[in-house]
């Protein structure tokens, strides 16, 4: 018979109703589909990379004779991800382990990670095996719990892992980044002795929930299969109410359960409001340590990570005809509900009057304001209230790229070259990200600031090469003025402002 099927809300109730109960516990079983928010490349992604260098490098025949040796199928290429590695790297095992390790150098938890830290640290749930190598659980849990989990990076370490600890656990089946992590064909394939005598009483004991992990390496299925009859059921998470692959069908039983899921950190978010774990994000302190610089920026990216994900249940919400679940309302800022409102208004007046409303109850919110003037420049072409509302959201939050960056525009399209200059400079300094906000930037220098024309051209080129874009922004009052000031080309920035703001 096959699993049962269950949705986010029921696996998230199943957890909440267990809570209190000593005998009925969880464990966790991250892969790759975890990560890829904090910046960490999926299997998938990594095999199609390597895939495309191994053809490049060999003669048409030897490519085709090692494909087909190999059984590679290239509709499904993070299936043969360990079979690819190898070959891609046969010629030199370290680099391999170097570019992995560059690639995973770095990544910040995201705001999923935090939550779930909270959740390992707070809830007993305690136990999580991976196929990651990556850092990610350690670093959320000692930045925002300031506990320190026990790693097990290396099977020689399973002998401490021990079942009634009160400390969380990270078991590393592939081991850690820095612990020569198993990439190649024969270590994905076996799991060493080590850790299936340790996993064992694990998972007899607790109930596994496996999210963003698509049973592509045989160590860790095969020992669930054979499993099946000496473990606590299974809660397979998938995205999409997918179909699942045999190879995950054969693992599971009648007694275990397929759960649809949104993506790891709608899913983390969502239990923990349930549960009633809360991560507090601290803004103040002593603002030229580095530690309350990085805690900013990480609460910055945290905040825009929540927008995002308020912008995806408000579209969800849209096409359904059904209300943002409410925990999810309750876990954003405060002016996220101003924000959505402000969306779904049909014309500019009640915009405008949902602006207004927000400012006044959150007279602090440089998210509202910073908006607003944005707002009254482009739709009510208001310059001297949209100025007064670009310096008030400066004054909230000076060093935030994107306001200095629309600030700098709108003072160029103006004609004020050297106060505009003088915040798109502050702009480039703040901005890190190659995303909407570097177009801009870089189309301001080529429309206003002649010496830097050569310079905006290559950048915006190599950005817009990459798939960059900043999708119905508007350049015309910057193209009016670069016009008046005489611009050699006319022809050219028109040209740049529509591939930057059309699809």
């Amino acid at each position: 018979m096959n699993p049962q099927r269950l949705s986010q809300k029921e696996l998230i109730s199943a957890i909440k109703d267990a809570k209190g109960h000593e005998n009925i516990k969880f464990c966790f079983l991250l892969g790759a589909g975890a990560s890829v928010t904090s910046g960490i490349p999926s299997g998938e992604k990594l095999s199609a990379g390597w895939y495309k260098e191994i053809k490049e490098r060999k003669n048409e025949k030897d490519f085709a004779d090692w494909k087909e040796k190999e059984e590679i199928d290239e509709k499904d290429l993070a299936s043969s991800y360990p079979k690819i590695y190898q070959e891609r790297f046969r010629a030199n095992r370290e680099i391999g382990y170097a570019q992995i390790q560059k690639l995973f150098a770095n990544k910040e938890p995201s705001v999923g990670y935090a939550y779930f830290a909270k959740l390992l640290a707070e809830n007993g749930n305690k136990f999580v095996i991976t196929t990651n190598f990556d850092t990610l659980i350690e670093d959320a849990l000692f930045d925002y719990t300031r506990t320190r989990p026990l790693v097990c990076g290396h099977e020689s370490l399973a002998s401490y892992i021990n079942l009634h600890t009160g400390r969380p656990t990270i078991v590393k089946v592939h081991r850690d980044i820095l612990l020569d992590p198993i990439s190649d064909e024969k270590g994905v394939a076996d799991m060493y002795e080590q850790w299936q005598k340790a996993l064992r009483p694990i998972l007899s004991s607790f109930h596994l929930i496996v999210i963003g992990y698509n049973g592509n390496d045989g160590s860790v299925m095969e020992y669930l299969k054979a499993l099946k009859e000496n473990r606590k059921p299974i809660y397979w998470c998938v995205r999409g109410k997918k179909e699942l692959p045999e190879k995950i069908k054969e693992v599971l039983t009648q007694n275990d359960y397929v759960v649809d899921i949104d993506g790891f950190d709608e899913l983390v978010i969502e239990l923990c409001a349930e549960l009633g774990v809360e991560i507090d994000i601290i803004k103040v302190g002593i603002e030229d340590s580095e530690i309350v610089k990085n805690a900013k920026n990480r609460a910055e990216r945290f905040i825009e990570q929540l927008n995002e994900l308020g912008k995806q249940e408000s579209e969800k919400a849209d096409k359904t005809k059904t209300e943002m679940p409410q925990t999810i309302k309750e876990i954003l800022p405060k002016w996220w509900e101003y924000h959505w409102k402000i969306e779904k208004a049909k014309t500019s007046e009640e915009k405008e009057e949902i602006y207004k409303e927000g400012i006044r109850k959150l007279p602090n919110s440089h998210e509202l304001i910073g908006n607003y003037a944005l707002f009254l420049k482009n739709i009510r072409k208001d310059y001297d209230n949209a100025e007064k509302y670009y310096k008030k959201a400066l004054e909230l939050d000076p060093e935030n790229a994107d306001y200095n960056g629309n600030y700098a525009g709108f003072l160029l399209g103006l004609g004020r070259k050297i106060e505009g200059k003088k915040y798109l400079d502050k702009a480039f300094g703040l901005q890190k990200d190659e995303n909407d906000l570097a177009v801009e930037l870089w189309f301001y220098a080529l429309a206003h600031v002649a010496d830097r024309r050569d310079e905006a051209r290559r950048e915006l080129d190599r950005l817009l090469a990459g798939g960059v874009r900043s999708i119905g922004w508007d350049f015309s009052p910057n193209i009016e003025r670069a016009e008046k000031d005489g611009y050699p080309d006319m022809d050219e920035l028109r040209e740049y402002a529509r591939k930057i703001t059309t699809e």
